[in-house]
């Protein structure tokens, strides 16, 4: 994380917080571990974070540790997590050397002087979100877990470096469409909570819903099952879930289409996301959100210093590699031909032939979602819905 940020957002966790938490994981393993405990709040107060970062911390070695029933939340410590639990987990004296090295090497920085009396205190972004871990990065910036210090929800935050925006025009719009999102309370549409967009320094943010994993991670994980299992590669999930996902999606879109008149333009297993503790999905990542009220005639795309558009290779619509005037609902509707054929398909993507691979009843359906001209595809997201109800009505 760059300087400027950190003094701002806080730092992410160092590999020695890592391993004095694990350290007292193992320790406690099966006791109770919530913010009151006093363990748990005695390891806080050395490690200069708060009892619910280290509580959340605790849940991650959870998620990852085989004798674990309930091990829901497996990504959200980040391979990080998952490398140093794998490292360590079975060296608990060497762990546990590490660790007391560490705490008191700590506990000697912390040791009043005539200089410095007390600890200067972590950042928190917007005065209430401790920072975690880091997530991801984009082309504008990076994405972080973080923690409401006040209520222990656990959120993620993206820090945004306009350094790396070259268009002018392009920070302004995506700080109006993340206010117009805030708007947006849809149970397939991640939720936004606070925004620094109209911060004049380098390093502005928004705050958002944690998600689980993401429909991508999700896949690989299970393709990665079938190969080595030598069973079933692709589809990846079966057709239930694979449903429900689809749903989930059109749901979304037929909110941001029809009340809010956004239209997501980049729709694809990156950007849906599965909700923390539920088994729904939800759309995220508006970073090429445009307003559909907004288009105006012959205005171009920010274009790819290689590429030359805007949107995810297979899943962008052709005209979104022409003009912006000639994009509308349909470039989501042709995205979700796609995700659906993904989804369903037996063959590996992308697609180069009339075979699709797919259920019968699903295949009118993704050759008129995915055709070349917006004229000839589905007329609105409406229309693909009633489509892809009817063809779930007709079955397998």
């Amino acid at each position: 994380m760059p300087k400027e940020e950190a003094s701002r957002y806080g730092r992410p966790w160092t590999e020695a917080e890592f391993l004095a938490v694990l350290d007292a994981y193992l320790r406690h393993r099966g006791e109770p571990n919530h913010r009151d405990v006093s363990w748990v709040g005695e390891l806080a107060a050395l490690l200069g974070r708060s009892p619910a970062a280290v509580v959340m911390r605790l849940e991650n070695y959870a998620a990852v540790d085989p004798a674990v029933d309930d091990r829901r939340g497996l990504d959200k410590g980040g391979r990080r997590c998952r490398d140093i639990y794998v490292e360590w987990h079975e060296k608990p004296d060497a762990l546990r050397d590490l660790a007391r090295i560490h705490l008191d090497h700590v506990r000697a920085a912390r040791l009043p002087n005539l200089f410095e009396d007390e600890v200067v205190p972590i950042p928190r972004a917007f005065g209430k979100y401790e920072l975690m871990d880091p997530l991801g990065e984009g082309g504008f910036g990076a994405v972080y877990s973080c923690l409401d210090t006040a209520t222990g929800e656990q959120r993620a935050i993206k820090v945004i470096q306009r350094s790396r925006i070259p268009d002018p025009e392009a920070f302004p719009r995506l700080r109006r469409e993340i206010r117009l999102l805030r708007k947006v309370h849809h149970t397939n549409v991640i939720r936004l909570f606070d925004d620094s967009l109209d911060d004049d320094r380098s390093d502005p943010a928004y705050v958002m819903e944690l998600a689980r994993c993401s429909l991508a991670s999700y896949l690989a994980e299970r393709e990665a099952e079938g190969r080595a299992s030598g069973g079933q590669i692709r589809p990846a999930l079966d057709h239930t879930e694979s449903t429900n996902i689809i749903c989930c999606v059109l749901s979304a879109v037929c909110a941001l289409h029809g009340e809010h008149r956004i239209i997501h333009r980049d729709i694809t297993p990156a950007n849906v996301f599965l909700k923390n503790d539920s088994s729904e999905w939800m759309l995220a990542d508006f970073g090429l959100a445009k307003l559909i009220a907004t288009i105006s005639h012959g205005q171009s795309f920010i274009t790819r210093a290689s590429q030359g558009g805007f949107g995810t290779e297979h899943y962008a619509a052709p005209e979104q590699w022409g003009q912006f005037a000639d994009c509308d609902e349909r470039v989501d509707i042709y995205s979700i031909g796609v995700l659906i054929w993904a989804l369903f398909t037996t063959e590996y993507p992308p697609k180069q032939s009339s075979h699709l691979g797919i259920p019968g009843p699903l295949e009118a359906l993704v050759h008129k979602a995915t055709a070349h001209h917006a004229a000839d595809r589905h007329g609105d997201i409406a229309e693909l819905t009633d489509a892809f109800e009817e063809a779930v009505r007709t079955g397998w």
